[in-house]
């Protein structure tokens, strides 16, 4: 495994508590672990029930730095791991700096607003994750810095166009469509076949396959 090539595992122990990290060499991380050294919290854990007592798994492969970093915290706090009720005693994504892009999109998720195209204007702003329009279908999830198709936009505008005519309003599946759109993601898995909750349909990660859109058998 290259050096700069990372990965994210879990190890679970016995009693269904578990540690997420990141590494770009497993085996020496496992020796590391085994031997003792950093968590406090999950090293107590190995000397109680013995390393090999406990499930180890890698959830996902081939993650740059960055990818690491930013997917770590989403990890430990979907999976529930931060003590007391697992071993993690950090949030996670801290283990090495980020690069101002990653920083950038980590503090626009802590302050609640998200990239959205404007319909009638086809302007890319952020606005609030709360903001009422999502429902209406008059703002769209889009990628900062790439430009709505005119199919696309067009579309939106039409269905828009006739429920105002109608004067309707949407029903509960197409609302709930808009919602998915909105959100901007799907249901992903790990290569491994573990379940990663809704991920972002624009993370570049879908096209590295590293996210798989079904599980597995």
């Amino acid at each position: 495994m290259s050096e700069s090539i990372y990965l994210i595992y879990k190890h679970t122990s016995p009693s269904g508590k578990s540690y997420i990290g990141l590494t770009n060499n497993y085996q020496r991380r496992c020796n590391e672990h085994k031997s003792s050294t950093g968590c406090m919290a999950f090293n107590n854990a190995i000397q109680k029930y013995g390393w090999d007592n406990f499930h180890h798994e890698i959830l996902i492969e081939n993650l740059t730095l960055d990818e690491a970093n930013m997917l770590e915290s989403k990890l430990i706090q979907s999976h529930n791991t931060l003590y007391p009720n697992g071993y993690n005693l950090r949030e996670g994504g801290s283990h090495h700096s980020f690069s101002t892009e990653t920083s950038q999109k980590m503090s626009n998720t802590r302050k609640g607003t998200t990239t959205a195209i404007i319909i009638e204007t086809g302007k890319i702003t952020r606005v609030s994750i709360n903001d009422p329009r999502w429902a209406s279908g008059e703002i769209v999830g889009a990628t900062k810095g790439k430009k709505i198709g005119k199919r696309t936009k067009d579309q939106i505008q039409r269905r828009l166009n006739t429920l105002k005519m109608n004067n309707t309003k949407p029903s509960i599946s197409t609302r709930q469509h808009w919602s998915n759109i909105r959100k901007g993601k799907r249901p992903a898995f790990s290569r491994s076949g573990e379940s990663l909750g809704l991920i972002e349909i624009k993370d570049p990660r879908w096209d590295l396959e590293i996210f798989q859109k079904h599980k597995i058998p």
